[in-house]
């Protein structure tokens, strides 16, 4: 008994005078994402600036990890035009100040200029001064977040206290709450804001070791999805991360 053959399958070759069959053999590419580049906060790199524009350089780092240097970062004293102080392929010394997976690195000189304005007038002598600038940047730095976690300590989760606004952010606004720097996010406040203005907040969360806390101002009377009856949850060791414990929350977590 004859075999059966079952057709093949495959793509039939219309023009050819006699249609053939032709296989296709496509392998599926892997897109690759380009890798992160670590690059640590508040230490000193060196750079070639790719790009100059007016208000801010381009930089590729030493470890070829992407960076930007904004104008109001280059000099204590008053920059208008990077494009009169720096030109493209010139290497640059300086401090990272921000860094986020998958967003450039934020630069600065001017922390390390120890010569207030000497940017605009001897370059080379703050960079050839920037190991020992860094130094002291650092020191100041540490006492900075020192300064902010003994403020920190005496904060508590639920705490209602004064805040005053000091600058707006992607995520929401920046208040200053006794010398400590917590972030009052977009959906915690009804009222729309401005810098200077003085309100009462929650403190909602605490993280110690960045020396930050998050706050709410929806608790008032009055605001929607206010929780006046909100109660602070045990208050783990020193160190680890504290948050404010709502009813609503409880409910969602025992269910």
């Amino acid at each position: 008994m004859q075999q059966a053959q079952w057709p093949r399958r495959g793509i039939t070759a219309a023009s050819s005078p006699s249609p053939r069959r032709i296989t296709c053999h496509a392998a599926a590419e892997v897109s690759k994402q380009p890798e992160h580049i670590h690059v640590q906060v508040n230490e000193l790199y060196s750079g070639k600036i790719t790009k100059v524009k007016p208000q801010v350089a381009l930089v590729t780092l030493d470890n070829q990890a992407p960076a930007e240097l904004y104008f109001d970062h280059v000099s204590s004293a008053p920059v208008e035009d990077l494009t009169k102080l720096f030109q493209v392929d010139e290497e640059i010394k300086a401090a990272v100040i921000s860094s986020r997976r998958g967003r450039p690195a934020k630069l600065s000189i001017r922390e390390i200029e120890i010569v207030p304005g000497q940017m605009l007038t001897d370059k080379q002598a703050v960079f050839q001064a920037a190991p020992q600038a860094i130094k002291l940047y650092q020191e100041r730095k540490e006492q900075t977040m020192e300064a902010r976690r003994q403020a920190l300590a005496l904060i508590k989760i639920g705490d209602v206290v004064p805040a005053t606004v000091k600058a707006k952010r992607k995520e929401g606004w920046l208040v200053g709450v006794g010398g400590v720097n917590c972030m009052l996010h977009h959906g915690e406040y009804v009222k729309p804001l401005v810098i200077g203005q003085t309100m009462q907040v929650r403190v909602r969360k605490v993280l110690p070791l960045s020396a930050m806390a998050y706050v709410s101002a929806r608790f008032e009377p009055g605001s929607e999805g206010g929780t006046p009856d909100a109660q602070p949850s045990t208050l783990p060791d020193q160190g680890q991360e504290q948050t404010l414990a709502t009813p609503q929350a409880e409910g969602a977590t025992t269910a």
